[in-house]
């Protein structure tokens, strides 16, 4: 009895401790689902920043063929061949890249974007020295990378040598040397800062290329005077000269201006799809205020930022082509205010469209009665046959005109309630763009039928 008594206590612990487990395993697992479902979800919003965040953090808890396939193709769209051929030849690697017909396109769109990769090796000749390429700390030389096709800059600034930059074009399927001739320097060097609103913005300091906007780090130089030229396509140029000391950060934050005349001739249009009205686009830092149409701009790419009262702000990068036209779709997010007044709108259309339906149907019974009461009267003094007619058959009419305004009141105020309900429906699903997802409209109406020897009452319509 004892033992039995023990073997219950001790089954019942472990019960105890294992219901904990399996609840954070369950929660974990119902997050990673949350996430996956949210990643594509930005992903086929055209957020492929915000999809990619999502895609790697459920790559930590499932890594699956799946998901790798995802980061893949979400790697293209942001334009990484790198990273994308990374991931599509994991997924290749596997017997199966998530299924045959996807293996397939898999394998495709791998050998496209390896084709547009190319390999650079770099050597600087002093051994420790950090490299940089387009503003990120990639490793120390010698080193080689594998780079997309197009152009890079690579930086190297070793204590006691004259910081370096050099622009390099890499061509698909090519391998490139890049050799730099250190230049003994004596002291600390300054470094400049540059900002700007505007992203790929060619950087020129002293004539030299070191990089586009934005940069993810100062650029270091030689202390004495530099001048500094920023310019990009569609836009008035921008130079500024400067004295910088040794060991100092000195800021340059350039406004550059649009060349009106230049963009309405030869620019681009981006055509943006929005989920709400009246929302107030803003691009590249600069107000355009309510979007009414087409935004003409400078092709390249450009950061927009959308925002409406009561919704979550959206930031993108866009990529408009020369002489053609951008399409962007934008779905706004109802914030936690806006959810809130929703749902309490939701609960007050559901309260008077039940009142209604309630007290129409009341009604409508009341005149249904009260009509087939008259109709019965009608007939059973026999006021349908002029001959035989009583004399009191002339108040029937209006005793039947009132029955049936009483029916007809009744099926409105149905109407109206199966109306407001609907709403109610529609408002309770609170996904980005719910509110501008609209159902079929309800078209409801009543009818009376009254024919010699039969009277029926009811609603039609399409629902």
């Amino acid at each position: 009895m004892i033992s039995s008594r023990l073997r219950f206590v001790f089954v019942m612990g472990m019960l105890g401790m294992l219901v904990p487990r399996l609840a954070m395993a369950q929660s974990s697992k119902d997050d990673t689902d949350l996430r996956w479902e949210l990643g594509n979800l930005l992903f086929g919003r055209g957020n492929y920043n915000g999809a990619l965040a999502e895609f790697l953090e459920v790559y930590k808890h499932r890594p699956l063929a799946q998901v790798e396939y995802n980061l893949g193709l979400t790697h293209v769209f942001l334009g990484r061949p790198v990273e994308a051929s990374q991931w599509l030849g994991m997924c290749l690697s596997r017997p199966v890249c998530v299924d045959k017909t996807r293996h397939a396109y898999a394998q495709k769109v791998y050998e496209e974007q390896a084709s547009q990769i190319g390999t650079v090796s770099i050597d600087v000749g002093v051994a420790h020295v950090e490299v940089e390429i387009d503003g990120r700390k990639q490793g120390q030389a010698p080193l080689t990378m594998r780079l997309a096709n197009g152009t890079h800059i690579v930086s190297v600034a070793p204590d006691g040598y004259e910081p370096q930059y050099k622009e390099i074009v890499v061509a698909g399927g090519t391998r490139t040397q890049v050799d730099f001739r250190l230049v003994p320097f004596q002291g600390q060097p300054g470094r400049l800062m540059i900002e700007s609103p505007v992203p790929a913005v060619e950087v020129f300091v002293d004539d030299k290329p070191v990089g586009k906007t934005p940069l993810f780090a100062s650029i270091k130089v030689v202390p004495g005077s530099h001048t500094i030229k920023v310019g990009r396509l569609g836009y008035r140029a921008f130079t500024q000269s400067l004295e910088v000391h040794g060991d100092e950060l000195r800021t340059v934050r350039v406004k550059l201006e649009e060349d009106a005349a230049w963009i309405a001739a030869y620019g681009s249009s981006l055509q943006l799809e929005l989920s709400e009205q009246n929302a107030v686009v803003t691009v590249d830092g600069h107000s355009r205020g309510e979007y009414l149409g087409p935004l003409r701009l400078a092709p390249g790419a450009h950061h927009i930022r959308i925002e409406r009262a009561g919704f979550v702000t959206v930031e993108r990068e866009v990529m408009v082509r020369l002489g053609k036209t951008a399409r962007e779709t934008v779905v706004l997010e109802a914030n936690s205010e806006t959810l809130v007044k929703r749902r309490e709108e939701a609960a007050l259309r559901k309260k008077w469209g039940k009142g209604l339906v309630g007290a129409g149907v009341g009604v409508a019974a009341l005149g249904a009665i009260s009509l087939t009461v008259v109709a019965m009267r009608f007939r059973s003094q026999r006021c349908n046959t002029v001959e035989k007619a009583s004399p009191g058959c002339n108040v029937y009419p209006g005793w039947m005109g009132a029955a049936g305004g009483f029916a007809l009141l009744g099926f409105g105020a149905v109407s109206a309630g199966i109306w407001l309900l609907e709403r109610t429906k529609e408002s309770a699903s609170h996904y980005a763009g719910a509110s501008n997802v609209l159902s079929t409209p309800y078209r409801v109406a009543p009818f009376i039928h009254i024919m010699p020897g039969e009277t029926g009452i009811g609603l039609a319509g399409t629902f």
